[in-house]
């Protein structure tokens, strides 16, 4: 989000601006977060104990504040772990521009970036564990295990209003408040229901988060499901919009923020999900906006190419992945959300688009930056496993359910295996393939009328962007520099 000008606020939030701004800033000179007479943790989390016993939590001010000034308390507490706290940590600082949110959010997300492995997280969050039970953040006063599960229950019983916060006030910072909470109730009784619970929050948080928090949501969201198997047909769909209003927030703020940037990440699952509980006779064209939105993605033009095509690659292999988790789950809750699924999916399939979007992830696991892939072997692999679970899915679908008609269909799937062919000498168990350096230049987009042409003013016209005909904006040329 841009900074906003002091001539866009009315004076109270002028005021709230630098006194917030003050405070980072009496952190920042102190070097860590003040504790023991002045328990910062403690104080906030009494006064939202006190005052839930009368409120919901984001029904007046004083409880979006509490949660505020506790998640910047987690930011701070993260950064002073990393002995990344100091007078030049903000230098740029000033209390009437800004509260320093922008510089927050970027030096915290570096940290967390760097802490999400099983062996480090505890460090980043100075873990803790006694005989009285597990605590984080001491240098902040001490966050409990019981904190994190009263804090983890109040964000989602209004995760409607945390929605709605989300898309309107667009405040930042909220990922490290999810870290912490993640890192003590990973390892609690309910550690399964708990993790789900904050892997959905942080799915509406990355509708409309910026480009660093959303890489270190794709990533969180990442080791989750790695550790917990959070993901696939077994909970796919057991988390649906609170109502119809709920449904139309969450699809609202997806569409106002669907714009090709250099986030590449964004929640599938809980978009589709509340369009099928919302609006089940527009899954369809939702689906082809997210199409349209990933050609959108892979064509934004960005310094580093090598960065580019791998965020591109893992955005549309997320959405091929998703689209397989949902089309072998037919637990949808009612039959008209089940034909309303499997209809679109069989719209979408169909399309042109559909085949090139899967021709160029193709092209891009075979793309080599000096001698190795830019894909590592892991997530190519899971790539080509979910492709042929997604077309055994579709087949089965087809299969039974006669109201189904796919024409096409397979003439589809051929067309695309035999490009896929083009660039893959050896697709086996080990899935160990290499590029047939003797196509280098074949195009991937299925409408090319040559996709082989060899040398001189025929392939000049095939890549050249300045010449006529030219058709480069649609198709990646394999050959690059590394």
């Amino acid at each position: 989000m841009e900074r906003v000008s002091n001539e866009e606020l009315t004076p109270i939030q002028i005021l709230q601006r630098r006194l917030r701004c003050m405070q980072v800033a009496q952190l920042v000179r102190q070097g860590r977060v003040p504790s023991g007479g002045s328990n910062t943790l403690k104080f906030y989390l009494d006064s939202l104990r006190e005052y839930l016993d009368k409120h919901k939590l984001f029904d007046y001010y004083h409880g979006f504040l509490c949660v505020h000034v506790v998640m910047r308390v987690f930011q701070m507490c993260i950064l002073s772990n990393f002995n990344a706290l100091g007078p030049q940590t903000f230098s740029d600082l000033e209390p009437d521009k800004d509260d320093a949110s922008n510089s927050l959010v970027k030096l915290t997300s570096i940290c967390i970036k760097k802490s999400l492995h099983p062996e480090l997280y505890k460090d980043a969050l100075g873990y803790h564990k006694s005989t009285t039970g597990t605590t984080i953040f001491q240098n902040g006063g001490g966050f409990t295990l019981e904190d994190a599960e009263s804090m983890l229950d109040w964000l989602w019983k209004e995760r409607k209003a945390f929605m709605v916060i989300c898309a309107e006030i667009k405040m930042r910072g909220w990922t490290a408040l999810f870290f912490g909470l993640w890192g003590l109730l990973r390892e609690s009784v309910r550690a399964y229901e708990n993790c789900k619970r904050i892997r959905h929050l942080l799915m509406r948080y990355a509708l409309c988060a910026t480009s660093e928090e959303c890489n270190v949501i794709a990533d969180m969201m990442v080791v989750m499901e790695q550790e917990f198997r959070i993901v696939g047909a077994e909970c796919q769909f057991e988390v649906p919009p609170l109502d119809r209003e709920d449904g139309q927030n969450i699809l609202d703020t997806f569409k106002d923020y669907l714009v090709p940037t250099k986030s590449i990440i964004f929640p599938f699952e809980l978009i589709y999900n509340a369009s099928l509980h919302t609006r089940p006779e527009e899954v369809s064209s939702l689906l082809i906006t997210i199409m349209d939105h990933t050609w959108k993605t892979l064509e934004y033009e960005r310094p580093d190419w090598k960065e580019k095509y791998c965020d591109s690659f893992y955005y549309g292999a997320r959405i091929i992945t998703s689209l397989n988790d949902a089309i072998t789950h037919f637990s949808y809750g009612c039959i008209k959300n089940k034909h309303a699924s499997i209809d679109a999916y069989f719209g979408v399939i169909n399309r042109i688009n559909f085949l090139e979007l899967i021709g160029r992830l193709c092209l891009i696991m075979v793309i080599q930056s000096k001698d190795n892939f830019i894909i590592p072997k892991y997530y190519a692999e899971a790539f080509y496993y979910n492709m042929n679970r997604l077309m055994a899915s579709f087949s089965r679908a087809a299969d039974n359910n006669e109201y189904v008609e796919a024409p096409g269909l397979q003439e589809t799937w051929d067309k695309l295996l035999r490009f896929i062919d083009l660039h893959w000498l050896v697709i086996g168990k080990a899935f160990e393939f290499q590029r047939q350096t003797s196509l280098r230049r074949r195009c991937m987009n299925p409408r090319c009328p040559n996709p082989d042409m060899i040398g001189g003013a025929q392939e000049a016209v095939h890549w050249d962007r300045g010449l006529p005909g030219s058709h480069s904006a649609q198709c990646i040329p394999v050959e690059l520099q590394g």
